[in-house]
């Protein structure tokens, strides 16, 4: 499977499946332990007075999104060719979450995304954001 971002981390087969979920949950434990060094690294680099600290630092974060729909759902959705709405069968909302949650899905593809990317302190904790982000996508990687 090709990525489509950098960000896809892999994907585990449904909701039951226990080792996909073992797999997430020391991912999340690594992203947390990362994001509280990135933390101490910025508070280090800004002191309480300079005036980036109020700032948060660039941070880590997983994702879940669900694929593949198991059952689909009745929705109202607006048809151009009547003009009217009308009720169909679909399995994604609007936006392109799956509807049902992640139990609905037939597959979970994880993401390591970046939070609260660096507008006005360019570099810092972005740099160390994507050093640790480096380290746990070349550990958990299949």
């Amino acid at each position: 499977m090709q990525n489509r971002t950098q960000n896809f981390m892999f994907r585990i087969g449904d909701y039951q499946d226990a080792e996909g979920w073992q797999k997430i949950d020391m991912i999340k434990k690594a992203v947390k332990q990362a994001n509280k060094q990135i933390r101490e690294d910025y508070a280090k680099e800004f002191p309480p007075s300079d005036m980036f600290r109020n700032y948060k630092p660039t941070t880590l974060r997983v994702c879940l999104k669900g694929r593949k729909p198991k059952q689909k759902f009745e929705r109202r959705v607006w048809s151009w060719k009547e003009d009217k709405f009308v009720t169909k069968l679909r399995g994604h909302s609007h936006f392109g979450d799956i509807l049902g949650g992640l139990e609905n899905a037939g597959k979970i593809d994880v993401y390591l995304q970046y939070r609260y990317p660096e507008k006005f302190v360019p570099g810092f904790s972005t740099v160390f954001a994507k050093k640790f982000r480096t380290v746990i996508a070349a550990a958990f990687s299949e």
